[in-house]
């Protein structure tokens, strides 16, 4: 698997922890929209896109399944924001 593109489109509101929502393309077949760099406690991290539930509960609606993707995932997009 190879992320083949991505695409970030920076936020600046300095005091909102969304720095930027995110898109990328999986092996130039599959896309996913509105993943977000946020920024945290422990520094900068990747929300998948999610939706809330009717409890008020947030889930993921895309997400690796394995470290090893999620790490490929991650550092595509990190190279991506700097």
């Amino acid at each position: 698997m190879n992320i083949t593109e991505v695409r970030v489109k920076l936020f600046d509101k300095p005091n909102q922890p969304v720095r930027a929502m995110v898109t990328f393309t999986i092996d130039d077949c599959f896309v996913i929209h509105d993943a977000l760099i946020m920024d945290g406690k422990g520094g900068l991290f990747i929300c998948m896109p999610s939706k809330r539930l009717l409890t008020g509960e947030r889930v993921d609606i895309a997400h690796a399944l394995n470290n090893e993707t999620r790490e490929k995932i991650k550092s595509a997009i990190f190279t991506a924001y700097e």
